[in-house]
């Protein structure tokens, strides 16, 4: 029974490593380019051991991808529920959202891999997860109804939202080398700047 046991665990231990080492090889290369040797390779098991787990990068990638959303959804549905003001629920979801891609900074690479790629599957998974837009919409109608909101397009308030939190990680690079030394540090201050920041940007942009 121990050694069942043992086993289970080393199974499961070998599989993180897997995921790991896939989500690295997919961000330098992306889904098209990453090849399930350099993955073994990444991972430091053999192609056979690899193969015995995941029988293909089509699906380790799903899952990985998958995952990584599921760390978003849960959270902005609850954002969604809470009882309070459309500006306060921007506040939060932009505070929440550069947490979750600080902590999960792979995400926004993995996202534009695979958009390039095959468009429709982000569609497909999205769909799956329940995010509650339309209870957001009907949020916004009633509040514009009362006269707190300008009349302003949703499409670009969601768009709007997601690029200013998501834009500084696809391009962090560039931000290190440029502007801030290569000290991570002040990319890390920059982004809890960025959280006030974008807030009140999106505030003001809708508000009457």
């Amino acid at each position: 029974m121990k050694a069942m046991y043992f086993d289970t665990l080393n199974e499961l231990d070998t599989e993180v490593k897997i995921l790991a080492a896939a989500k690295t090889v997919f961000i330098r290369k992306g889904l098209d380019g990453a090849t399930m040797q350099e993955i073994a390779d990444e991972a430091h098991i053999s192609r056979t051991s690899l193969h015995y787990y995941f029988r293909n990068k089509d699906k380790l990638f799903e899952i990985i991808f998958s995952e990584s959303l599921n760390k978003l959804t849960p959270k902005f549905n609850m954002i969604i529920d809470m009882p309070v003001p459309l500006f306060k629920k921007i506040e939060f979801f932009v505070e929440n959202y550069l947490n979750i891609l600080i902590e999960n900074p792979s995400l926004p690479s993995l996202i534009v891999h695979e958009l390039s790629r095959n468009p429709q599957s982000i569609v497909d998974i999205l769909k799956t997860k329940g995010i509650k837009l339309d209870k957001l919409m009907i949020q916004i109608e009633i509040e514009k109804m009362q006269g707190a909101l300008s009349d302003f397009s949703i499409t670009q308030f969601i768009t709007n939202i997601i690029s200013l939190c998501v834009f500084p990680f696809l391009v962090k690079p560039l931000l290190d080398d440029f502007l801030f030394d290569n000290d991570s540090g002040q990319f890390d201050r920059f982004l809890e700047q960025r959280k006030k920041i974008i807030s009140d940007m999106i505030i003001a942009s809708i508000k009457k």
